[in-house]
C-alpha cells in the first residue's frame, strides 16, 4: 500500500473528517486515483503559532484561504485545539494514522468558485485531492515517511 506524508496539524484534521480535500501542487499519478493510501504525519514540529492561527480563523469563520475555508469547524476545533494548547494531548508526528480513499482531483479553483469560497496568494494553481471514506485508526503507527507517494511497510 502507498502512503502520503502530511504535516500536522493537517494529517489528523483528514483523519477526523474535518479537511475533506489535501491540497498539493500536482495531481497524483492516475494509478493512485481511487485507491486506499495511508495518511502519515510528517516528523515536522507542529509550529503553534500556525495551529492557534487556524484554530481562530476557523472558530472565528475569518476564512481568508481555500484550507480553512473547506475545514468543518465542529470537527476542525477540537483537533487545532490539541495542537496548539500547551497542556493537551500532542498530535502524532511520524506516524501513520489511518487510511483513505483519494478521489478525483479538481483544480482548487474550481472548488473556491462554486460557493463563493476564498483563494489565498498563490493557492490559484492548487490541485484539491478529495480524501474520501476515512479509515482511521485507533493507535498510531510509528513510521519514517518520505515526500510524494512511498510504499508503506507495516501491515
Amino acid at each position: 500500500m502507498k502512503a502520503l506524508t502530511v504535516h500536522q496539524p493537517f494529517a489528523s484534521l483528514i483523519m477526523a473528517g474535518a479537511k475533506p480535500y489535501e491540497f498539493r501542487s500536482w495531481r497524483p499519478h492516475a494509478a493512485m486515483i481511487g485507491q486506499r493510501v495511508v495518511i502519515h504525519a510528517s516528523s515536522r514540529k507542529i509550529s503553534k503559532p500556525l495551529a492557534a492561527d487556524l484554530f481562530v480563523a476557523v472558530r472565528d469563520q475569518a476564512l481568508s484561504s481555500i484550507v480553512t475555508a473547506t475545514l468543518d469547524p465542529a470537527k476542525a476545533l477540537p483537533v487545532l485545539a490539541r495542537a496548539w494548547e500547551p497542556a493537551g494531548e500532542p498530535l502524532p508526528l511520524s506516524a501513520g494514522l489511518g487510511t483513505v480513499i483519494i478521489g478525483q482531483p479538481i483544480p482548487a479553483q474550481e472548488v473556491a468558485d462554486a460557493p463563493g469560497l476564498p483563494l489565498a496568494e498563490g493557492e490559484q494553481d492548487l490541485w484539491a485531492w478529495p480524501m474520501l471514506d476515512v479509515q482511521r485508526w485507533t493507535q498510531p503507527a510509528p513510521e519514517s515517511g518520505a515526500q510524494r507517494f512511498w510504499h508503506w511497510t507495516r501491515s
